[in-house]
């Protein structure tokens, strides 16, 4: 689940107060269950506007509102797995990032291992991924050549962030018809 409004308050200060936190975060919830009629004890993690960590704040207003996990702090390197906030974590607090400072015992961070496209470049997002010429079939070959890497370099999770943005990338549907190629393919040949 996202924010109810994608503000970062970064100009102002380093980060939201935990009262800001909750407005935000269990207000989405609380408008998910009232206008969608999604059950909102079902909603357990959050995404923080923009991916803006908010550090210690973010996470004292997540355990304190049955929030189960985070998926909002993107990694270099890895991939990495999910884990519990107990331990300090295997990946570096990126630069310009809000990271927290204590340990949050039973709170999860899925981080976002980043996409490497055919070219080379690195992206935390699947849209980033899309060069200018993009075809579903070059899509799906970076997709798949993603999944792989984090096969055989751990078999963590591969987890893709997309968004409506992404689905509506490419004309007549391609961006789709690229996740479904991805999703067909015989990962046993």
């Amino acid at each position: 689940m996202c924010s109810i409004n994608h503000r970062i308050f970064r100009e102002a200060r380093p980060e939201r107060s935990i009262p800001e936190w909750k407005a935000e975060m269990v207000g989405m919830r609380e408008a998910l269950e009232r206008f969608s009629y999604v059950d909102s004890s079902k909603v357990v993690g959050i995404r923080a506007p923009r991916l803006a960590m908010g550090g210690d704040n973010q996470l004292k207003m997540m355990s304190s509102n049955k929030f189960a996990y985070d998926n909002s702090l993107f990694v270099e390197g890895g991939p990495f797995w999910p884990q519990t906030l107990d331990y300090k974590t295997p990946w570096t607090c990126p630069s310009g990032q809000h990271c927290p400072q204590e340990k949050y015992p039973a709170l999860w961070q899925f981080p976002i291992n980043e996409i490497i496209r055919n070219d080379g470049k690195r992206v935390s997002m699947l849209r980033s991924a899309l060069k200018v010429y993009e075809t579903p079939f070059s899509l799906s070959q970076t997709i798949l050549n993603n999944f792989n890497r984090s096969m055989s370099a751990n078999r963590a999770p591969f987890i893709l962030n997309l968004d409506a943005d992404y689905l509506n990338s490419l004309p007549q549907g391609g961006a789709v018809n690229a996740l479904e190629t991805f999703l067909e393919t015989d990962m046993h040949k």
